[in-house]
C-alpha cells in the first residue's frame, strides 16, 4: 500500500497524459507540479483523455486510504460483497436477468448459505475502525444485531432447503429469495450508515 502511495505521490512531479490528435497517440509529460500544463494542452487543440487520466489519478489516491482486507472491516467487508454478488445472481435467474440453470441456482444458493454464517465473527466487541458503514448501534445493541444476523442465516437455510428436491419451484424459491433480501433489508435500515 505504501508503493502506492509514493506512486502518486511521485504523480505531482511527472504525471503522464495521453493526447489524441488525429488519429495519432502520443505521450506527453509535464513536470511543473501544477495543472497549467494540463488546461495548456487542452487549449491548444489537444484532445485530452482527461477524464481517464482524473479518474487514474483519483482512483491512486483511493487507494491510499483504503482498508486492510486482513482487518476485520475488510474480511466483513469482502464477504458482504460477495453475499450480494451471489444474492443478485440468484434473484437475477428469477427475475429473467440471467437465464435461469437449475444446478448453478442450487449451487449459488449453498454458496449464499455459507457466506451468511460468516460475517458476524469480524464484528468485535467494540468499534474497531473508524471508516466503517456499521452503525455504533451494532455494538451498543448486540443482542438485536446477533438476533437479525440468525435471521438472515434462517432465510438462507430455508432457501436451500427449498432446493434439495429437483425440480424445483421457482415460485417457492422466488419467495425465498425475497426473504432472504428483506432479511438484509432489515438489518441495514438498523445497522448500516449508508
Amino acid at each position: 500500500m505504501r508503493q502506492v502511495c509514493d506512486f502518486v505521490s511521485g504523480l505531482t512531479a511527472y504525471t503522464w497524459i495521453v493526447v489524441a490528435k488525429r488519429r495519432y497517440w502520443r505521450l506527453c509529460q509535464y513536470s511543473d507540479g501544477d495543472l497549467i500544463n494540463y488546461f495548456w494542452l487542452i487549449k491548444t487543440g489537444g484532445y485530452v483523455l482527461k477524464r481517464s487520466g482524473l479518474l487514474v489519478i483519483i482512483m491512486s489516491l483511493a487507494a491510499c486510504g483504503g482498508v486492510d482486507p486482513n482487518s476485520p472491516l475488510g474480511k466483513r467487508t469482502a464477504i458482504f460483497k460477495e453475499m450480494l454478488n451471489v444474492s443478485e445472481d440468484l434473484g437475477g435467474m428469477l427475475r429473467g436477468r440471467i437465464k435461469y440453470d437449475e444446478a448453478l441456482f442450487i449451487e449459488k444458493a449453498v454458496e449464499l448459505d455459507t457466506l451468511a454464517k460468516q460475517p458476524w465473527q469480524h464484528f468485535p466487541s467494540v468499534k474497531d475502525d473508524d471508516k466503517t458503514s456499521a452503525r455504533d448501534d451494532v455494538w451498543q445493541q448486540q443482542e438485536r444485531f446477533q438476533e437479525l444476523a440468525r435471521a438472515l442465516e434462517g432465510t438462507t437455510a430455508r432457501l436451500v432447503a427449498s432446493t434439495t428436491q429437483p425440480p424445483l419451484n421457482e415460485s417457492v424459491l422466488a419467495l425465498r429469495v425475497q426473504a432472504v433480501e428483506d432479511a438484509c433489508e432489515s438489518c441495514h435500515k438498523e445497522f448500516r450508515a449508508y
